[in-house]
């Protein structure tokens, strides 16, 4: 079985780097977890000596290749640790054409479920951008409750026409509609959850 180091080697052969030595991994490590000479922890930014010491984590780059970027997401569960180093490493503003596409919804539609100005869209778009972490956030979000959406009503494409639908349990308004706001998600997770499991609206 490959151990830690063995694996810390592969990653530094892929990139061109070096190995480094024991030492320099131990406090690099103390470095990427920003312990403190107290054993306290914070938020270390830029650090040269990430990659030595990266856990087998979530690698964003990897499915930015998908031609697919947004259905990825949502045929794909990702764990709560591996999301926060998506919105922290942000997505491409493709996605957003990606989910447009998907969910075969009027791109205003989903510009404003996702709270993104169509100018700004637009313009990230065609400078080859990231979304900033909020908006990349909020594409998670859409992502999965559009699962959820899929195995409550047995397809994607059955999932998508309830996200652009008004809905009398909440108000009259679309799903789609509530996803800007983590209290308007709320909302729609809990129709889902009845629809899946019963109980009262």
């Amino acid at each position: 079985m490959a151990t830690r180091t063995d694996k810390q080697a592969k990653i530094l052969a892929k990139i061109g780097a070096k190995p480094a030595s024991q030492g320099k991994l131990a406090r690099a490590k103390a470095v990427v977890m920003g312990k403190t000479s107290t054993g306290e922890f914070k938020k270390v930014e830029n650090n040269p000596y990430s990659v030595l010491v990266k856990r087998p984590l979530y690698e964003p780059l990897k499915f930015w290749k998908q031609k697919k970027v947004f259905q990825y997401l949502v045929d794909t569960p990702i764990n709560a640790q591996d999301a926060i180093d998506v919105i922290r490493g942000k997505l491409p503003t493709k996605v957003v054409g990606d989910a447009i596409i998907f969910l075969d919804l009027p791109q205003t539609a989903v510009l404003e479920g996702l709270r993104i100005p169509a100018s700004s869209y637009h313009r990230k778009l065609n400078e080859n951008l990231l979304l900033s972490s909020e908006e990349t956030e909020r594409v998670m979000r859409l992502a999965e409750v559009t699962r959820s959406a899929s195995e409550a009503f047995g397809s994607a494409s059955n999932a998508a026409s309830w996200m652009g639908a008004a809905n009398k349990a909440l108000s009259g308004m679309t799903p789609l509609s509530l996803l800007d706001t983590d209290a308007g998600a709320s909302q729609v997770r809990r129709v889902l959850s009845v629809i899946n499991y019963g109980g009262v609206l």
